[in-house]
């Protein structure tokens, strides 16, 4: 497992806030990533705290994505 680069944080977060898809795939690949170990078996591709961040990015991009379609809808 690798930490994840602080710029990677910090993009997702930006794009998560703003409502973007980016953030949330960002958020999703952080806290569900996996790689292959070194005897092929599938280990989570970022380390505990990194992935710690992924879940509530998710959760705020998505929730933000969706205000932001619904605000387009009805107004």
């Amino acid at each position: 497992m690798k930490k994840a680069g602080t710029w990677l944080i910090v993009l997702g977060w930006v794009f998560s806030v703003l409502g973007g898809v980016v953030g949330i795939l960002i958020g999703a690949n952080l806290a569900t990533g996996k790689a292959k170990g070194p005897n092929g078996e599938k280990v989570y591709k970022y380390e505990d705290n990194s992935r710690k961040q992924g879940i509530p990015m998710f959760v705020v991009g998505t929730l933000m994505f969706g205000a932001g379609l619904a605000i387009r809808l009805t107004g």
